[in-house]
């Protein structure tokens, strides 16, 4: 466990785990990924109402975007609701299932899919604690 950046008062709530992934399985993740994002980029994925802004990218255009709405909910006197997610650890909280379809959507070759999904499947993990590694436990979702 690491502890957050301000006084953790020893409760694990105030604590966030990590997770040791071995070293293949990151460096392919990793270049998948960028891989991902620079399709994602070269042909225009995500266009419309549907704003992606990947590495390197401004956030200007979706930034704008919620301005204009918010000044037309006041002006026009309307109730708005906006929802934010923190979008620093989406990708590992992505279920595989969800995963696997959304890059089915975006039209990635079926055979990367696969591959994506081999490396994040069958994995068993362990803790290490101070008295040692625990018994180790199949992640059901296949990323961790």
């Amino acid at each position: 466990m690491i502890p957050k950046p301000y006084d953790w008062k020893e409760t694990l709530t105030n604590t966030q785990p990590i997770a040791l992934v071995e070293t293949v399985r990151k460096i392919l993740s990793k270049i998948l990924s960028d891989r991902i994002s620079l399709a994602c980029s070269r042909f225009d994925v995500l266009c419309g109402d549907n704003f992606l802004v990947l590495k390197d990218m401004s956030t200007q255009t979706p930034i704008f975007a919620i301005g204009s709405i918010i000044e037309d909910a006041l002006e026009k006197n309307r109730k708005l609701w906006l929802v934010l997610q923190d979008m620093h650890k989406a990708y590992d909280s992505v279920g595989w299932f969800y995963l696997k379809a959304s890059l089915a959507r975006i039209k990635m070759c079926p055979y990367f899919i696969k591959f994506f999904g081999d490396i994040h499947n069958n994995q068993t993990n362990q803790v290490i604690t101070d008295f040692g590694l625990t018994s180790g436990y199949t992640v059901h979702d296949s990323l961790d």
